[in-house]
């Protein structure tokens, strides 16, 4: 039996193309997912959240409906069509191989893959949260583990209860969801649009992007007229106090200028010089409103075009 993860249909068809294939899939995820969660020091819950986050697909049900239909949608699961959910297996394995405390937390991780973190005790009668997905899941982990699944992927490591404060675990999961999802995400985007996949591999580096803001910035003064000087020098000092900033610990820090002031790029240039002078590998925006997300991200393009 050839189980597969994903199809991409079947064009032409007397010929469909290559399925991906679930053991292959579990893998990559669980790689992704490990160096994902690298960055704080859990590389082996990242690991298993990635290996059995499709442990339900071993289901002889979706193989016989994925390989029959080559069904490209087939992977997405909807928690009210039992016979398509395939993220309650991998959760109560968790839960039966690492027991009900570390077990529970990469269980809600896994659960939630496609459709996110689920409450842990039901409120509405949906049925979408952990307790009703563990209660209706007995059979797809039943069917699924029945299956010849690799002794590789249902192997459990020993993970030490996460050492983080009671007040941060929300973020700590969140943080582990994160890496989860996105890998998931990736590796499927591989099979279904390696082109699209083969663009993610060629980010530039921080320092390149800070000397193409400098680049920007040194452009951007030339071009000014007489008539802006004024708001020029405002915009100048509040672009050399961010960069002065920028060399403090982490930590939080405000930016109070009015409208005109050059927030935008001096922020930028505070949060590269930032991150390079303190080791960090990324640079985060979270902004209110499509219209201001629409105009910051188009100045950012008019910055790093030339990358």
């Amino acid at each position: 039996m050839e189980y597969w993860a994903h199809s991409r249909g079947v064009d032409p068809p007397d010929r469909p193309p290559e399925p991906h294939l679930l053991a292959d899939h579990l893998h990559a995820v669980a790689k992704l997912s490990s160096a994902f969660a690298a960055s704080f020091d859990c590389e082996a819950w990242g690991r298993l959240a990635g290996l059995w986050h499709d442990l339900g697909k071993y289901r002889p049900g979706f193989q016989r409906y994925i390989h029959q239909t080559h069904d490209p949608d087939a992977h997405i699961e909807r928690v009210a069509d039992h016979a398509k959910t395939h993220s309650a297996a991998g959760a109560l394995h968790a839960i039966n191989v690492l027991g009900p405390d570390i077990g529970r937390v990469l269980a809600f991780l896994i659960a939630g893959h496609h459709a996110g973190l689920p409450d842990r005790h039901e409120s509405d009668g949906a049925g979408a949260s952990l307790q009703a997905r563990l209660a209706n899941g007995e059979s797809e982990y039943a069917e699924a583990i029945g299956e010849s699944i690799p002794a590789d992927i249902l192997a459990g490591t020993m993970l030490a209860p996460n050492s983080v404060a009671k007040a941060g675990f929300a973020l700590w999961m969140r943080m582990l969801f994160s890496c989860l999802v996105d890998a998931d995400f990736l590796d499927t985007e591989r099979y279904f649009t390696p082109e699209k996949a083969a663009k993610r591999d060629h980010y530039p580096e921080l320092r390149d992007m800070k000397k193409a803001l400098d680049a920007h910035m040194a452009r951007f003064s030339e071009a000014a007229t007489d008539e802006a000087s004024a708001v020029n020098a405002k915009r100048a000092e509040v672009l050399a106090a961010c960069r002065q900033k920028a060399a403090l610990p982490p930590g939080f820090f405000t930016l109070t200028v009015p409208t005109g002031g050059g927030k935008t790029l001096s922020s930028l240039a505070f949060a590269l010089e930032h991150a390079l002078i303190h080791g960090k590998r990324r640079v985060i925006y979270a902004i209110p409103y499509t219209s201001i997300i629409e105009q910051t991200a188009q100045v950012f393009r008019d910055v790093f075009m030339p990358l």
